[in-house]
């Protein structure tokens, strides 16, 4: 099963590398904030906040082909440049943890 964020995984979804004319997805098994996604929601209510956990499922491309949504989800995390973090930390210490990300070159999203 992998986790990931609402954010990271929209951005999984706006790829046009990954997501190439006629690719599409079936038998996602995804679940949004605990609770198991039914097919028939959009997933377009995700938040960038929410946890999501995928645990299987396939693409399937207009040339017959298809891989394993997983396989591909991993891919793409490797081929990034950056990470989201999701971070908790005292509320007193935020502006601290903020400055600190943003010396670094980050942003906070």
């Amino acid at each position: 099963m992998i986790k990931t964020t609402g954010l990271e995984f929209k951005r999984f979804y706006d790829d046009s590398e990954v997501w190439v004319d006629g690719a599409y997805h079936d038998d996602l098994e995804l679940y949004i904030n605990g609770t198991q996604w039914m097919g028939d929601t959009d997933l377009e209510v995700i938040d960038n906040t929410d946890k999501i956990r995928i645990g299987s499922g396939v693409i399937l491309y207009d040339d017959g082909t298809y891989a394993d949504f997983c396989k591909v989800f991993r891919g793409w995390l490797k081929k990034q440049t950056t990470v989201i973090l999701t971070v908790e930390v005292p509320k007193e210490k935020a502006q601290i943890l903020e400055s600190g990300i943003k010396g670094m070159g980050g942003r906070i999203v």
